[in-house]
């Protein structure tokens, strides 16, 4: 009956010990689910001051991929990227800040290995257009409003790994 009891002690607490290490990681898990919670990330980040304005320019969802561009009033613009784990959260992947009101960046499929895109954010002040050549390929000329943050997506997915890239600014 001793030996019984210990057993069942000894399962109880193993129980206990990997829900609560269950607990603690999902705790960790950063989620960009609503507006709120990547505005959070970002200041988590210490991207920008509290004090900041921070302009959400545009939320881009492809498939289990969220993609958001941001712009803060003073210091420069950012992406973080999500990914949609089983429970269809949006998990934190990566983020990438410049300090400049207009930057490029590349997001990778975290799963294939592979660039998926280029983002192009820009606040509309310091730069007209940008011609996007991939692998000597004129792929986008895009135009940035004047005076208005926006947002470009440019598919990558088809050209491979290697990836051979001309960005004109104007």
């Amino acid at each position: 009956m001793k030996i019984v009891k210990n057993k069942i002690v000894a399962h109880v607490l193993i129980f206990c010990v990997i829900y609560l290490i269950t607990q603690s990681y999902n705790e960790q898990k950063v989620y960009g689910n609503d507006t709120a919670s990547i505005l959070k990330t970002i200041s988590e980040r210490n991207y920008v001051s509290e004090a900041e304005n921070i302009e959400l320019v545009q939320i881009k969802v492809i498939d289990d991929l969220k993609i958001v561009g941001f712009i803060s009033e003073n210091n420069g613009c950012g992406v973080i990227c999500y990914r949609m784990d089983e429970k269809g959260n949006y998990v934190l992947m990566d983020s990438t800040f410049l300090y400049s009101m207009t930057g490029d960046f590349f997001v990778n499929d975290h799963l294939d290995k592979k660039p998926a895109g280029l983002v192009v954010l820009s606040d509309g002040r310091q730069y007209q257009s940008l011609d996007v050549t991939v692998n000597k390929n004129k792929v986008a000329d895009i135009l940035f409003p004047a005076n208005q943050a926006s947002m470009h997506w440019i598919d990558l997915s088809e050209f491979g790994n290697d990836l051979v890239f001309d960005l004109k600014y104007k």
